[in-house]
């Protein structure tokens, strides 16, 4: 499992873009900027603000092109689940990105709503990539090193899956946000 990004414009190779993404409002711009300076103050209405704005921007991303399978269990638990996103081709060589969430180890989700965390994964897809988004037992149902286990359990799953998911194994690459970067380095040393 290689620990960086994997080259889009090579993994891209005869994808084409069918819509131009989304643009970002400058309306948006500004809320950001006017947030970002009180972020602390509530922070968990800012967190609600941003997700509720940037979530109506996502679903304007175009999906043609683009197969979505969801919560394939890869182990018991029902926290124990992903969802792939693979383009709608033949190609066999892929490169893959397993993708672990944020949550502060107590919380999240691999899908923080239909489209927050749903948003890289469709990119990637868009350019030729396969995207695992992964879920894991919390810390208030697992404790150390549970959850960097599930993901090494959904690793495992997903080399046993390459070739029904056109994914080249010499091409998976790991990424994670917040606690899930944790999860991800951990399991890396």
């Amino acid at each position: 499992m290689k620990t960086a990004s994997p080259d889009i414009d090579d993994a891209a190779q005869g994808s084409e873009m069918k819509r131009p993404l989304p643009d970002i409002p400058p309306e948006l711009h500004s809320l950001v900027a006017e947030v970002g300076k009180r972020w602390t103050v509530n922070r968990s209405d800012n967190i609600a603000l941003m997700i509720e704005r940037f979530t109506k921007i996502l679903r304007a991303f175009p999906m043609e092109g683009i197969a979505v399978r969801r919560d394939l269990g890869y182990g018991q638990h029902p926290r124990q689940q992903l969802d792939i996103y693979t383009p709608e081709d033949d190609r066999q060589d892929r490169a893959a990105v397993v993708f672990v969430h944020g949550g502060a180890f107590m919380d999240g989700h691999r899908n923080r709503t239909e489209r927050i965390y749903s948003n890289v994964p469709l990119y990637l897809a868009r350019n030729g990539v396969v995207r695992i988004n992964i879920g894991y037992r919390l810390g208030g149902d697992v404790g150390y090193p549970g959850a960097t286990e599930d993901v090494a359990l959904a690793i495992a799953w997903t080399r046993a899956h390459t070739a029904e998911l056109g994914v080249d194994p010499d091409r998976m690459f790991l990424m994670g946000h917040s606690a899930g970067a944790a999860h991800a380095g951990q399991l890396c040393l």
